[in-house]
């Protein structure tokens, strides 16, 4: 009788335990070393390709993001290409760096964009 008072509380905390958990929203963490795609509409990551564009060559103007992924090292690594333009055409650049106590350029490289690659969805007609 006593077995069976003792197991009917220990089921009954249990489901309360599962009840509450379930209504806890789970934390993700940082995962050390994972290589994660990026989302390519952050605002916070074109205001970084922006800041390197700009240090880097003032001639090219930034038009959108392609692609890229981000690691978390010591601070968080990025590679990205990005679509950027000036008047002799458009180029297609990538670029690595690290976050941390600042924004650190690994790399940085721009090339003509080819005519078989696609045209962006804000393409000028005049150009």
């Amino acid at each position: 009788m006593f077995a069976a008072k003792v197991l009917t509380v220990l089921l009954v905390f249990y489901a309360l335990d599962c009840a509450i958990a379930s209504q806890i929203p789970r934390v993700k963490r940082a995962c050390s070393g994972c290589v994660k795609p990026l989302d390519t509409k952050d605002a916070n990551l074109i205001k970084m390709v922006k800041r390197i564009l700009s240090r880097k060559n003032q001639r090219l103007t930034f038009v959108k993001i392609l692609g890229g992924s981000r690691q978390v090292i010591r601070g968080i690594k990025y590679g990205v290409t990005f679509e950027a333009k000036s008047r002799d055409g458009r180029f297609i650049c990538s670029t690595s760096f690290i976050t941390f106590s600042g924004l650190d350029v690994r790399s940085f490289r721009c090339e003509p964009k080819k005519k078989s690659d696609k045209p962006s969805k804000d393409s000028d007609s005049s150009e």
